[in-house]
Parts: structure tokens; C-alpha cells; sequence
């Protein structure tokens, strides 16, 4: 259930980042017994309610029970949390949060962190701009679990191809070995 939610959450966020306007969602109730495991600090009813929140489009609720699973080492919170302040879902973004929460996911093997760590080197967005260091989190993205929804899967490979364009073979080979030794280290410190 947990890896549903967090496909359908990465969608909503996604969807909200294109120039399309989300008409009608069915609401989904928040059952009172998540809720109550959340409020005592279970971190993947946290994540729950987090994501059945973004999917009532329910901002603020929902970025209060990312941060809380986050703060408590969830992947998926992490992951989420850094999405919405990458994209400034209901505040305004901020890339420095945004990089914190994608190395904490990306720790942990978290794909579409990998991918959000991508786009933010490749487009200079919190930190220098570096062809090399996106290229290994896109490509990892690409090769990891949970598998990214098809439209992050299309951008990364379209980054990648631009990116391979522009980098010289020595780059490249860099490039591929840091994403190597990242996969080796079981992305521990990938970003040092």
C-alpha cells in the first residue's frame, strides 16, 4: 500500500508541475485509525496521511505529515516533502530544503530522489550547475526501485540524451563511473 501511495502522490505532484489544471479529484477520507497511529508517531501512517492529503490537494496537511515521517527516516516523506519544496507546492520552493530531503531519500535508495537530485544539478537549481554529477543521479534514477512513473522516466531520458550531447568523453566515463561507485556504496556519500 505504502508504494501505491507514493506513486499516486509523485503523480499528483508531477501533474501539478505541467500547464494543466486539475479539474476534479475524488476525495479520499483519511480513516480515523491512521490518523491516530500517525498523531503517535508511526512513521509510515505518517506517510499515509501525508500522501491521502496531497491527493485531496490538501497542501499544508500534507507537507506537516511528510516532514513528520522524513524527520523519522521514511523514504517515501523525504522523497515527497523534497518534491514539494523543489516545486514550490503550497509555499514557495526552496532548492536548499529540497537538496537536504532528496540526499536523505537518495541514502536510501529512493529513485525519484535520485531524479530530483538530478534535475537540480542540471539545472543549477540549489547548486552549482554539474553535467556530471546529474548525469549519474538521472541515469541511477533510471536503474532503480521504485521504478520512476513514465513521464519522470521520459524526462530523465531526454535529460540524459542532452546531457551526453554536451559532455566530452572524459565526462562521460566520470560520469558513469561515480554512478558506479555510488550503486557499489549503496549510495552512501555519493554527492562528496
Amino acid at each position: 500500500m505504502h508504494t501505491k501511495l507514493y506513486c499516486l502522490a509523485m503523480l499528483l505532484i508531477l501533474a501539478s508541475c505541467a500547464p494543466v489544471t486539475i479539474v476534479q479529484l475524488k476525495r479520499t477520507p483519511v480513516d480515523e485509525q491512521t490518523v491516530a497511529l500517525a498523531e503517535k508517531g508511526d512513521p509510515k501512517a505518517q506517510f499515509h496521511v501525508g500522501a491521502l492529503s496531497l491527493a485531496n490537494l490538501d497542501l499544508v496537511t500534507a507537507r506537516h505529515w511528510f516532514r513528520k515521517a522524513a524527520e523519522q527516516g521514511d523514504a517515501g516523506g523525504q522523497s515527497l516533502l523534497a518534491h514539494m519544496f523543489h516545486w514550490g507546492l503550497g509555499w514557495a520552493g526552496d532548492y536548499a530544503e529540497a537538496l537536504k530531503w532528496y540526499r536523505k531519500a537518495a541514502e536510501q535508495g529512493d529513485s525519484s530522489s535520485h531524479y530530483g537530485l538530478g534535475s537540480l544539478y542540471a539545472e543549477g537549481h540549489g547548486v552549482p550547475k554539474d553535467s556530471i554529477r546529474a548525469y549519474m543521479w538521472l541515469s541511477l534514477s533510471l536503474a532503480g526501485a521504485p521504478p520512476l512513473p513514465e513521464n519522470s522516466k521520459k524526462e530523465a531520458t531526454e535529460m540524459l540524451a542532452k546531457l551526453t550531447r554536451s559532455m566530452t568523453p572524459q565526462e562521460l566515463a566520470k560520469a558513469q563511473a561515480m554512478a558506479e561507485a555510488c550503486r557499489a556504496a549503496q549510495f552512501q556519500r555519493c554527492d562528496e
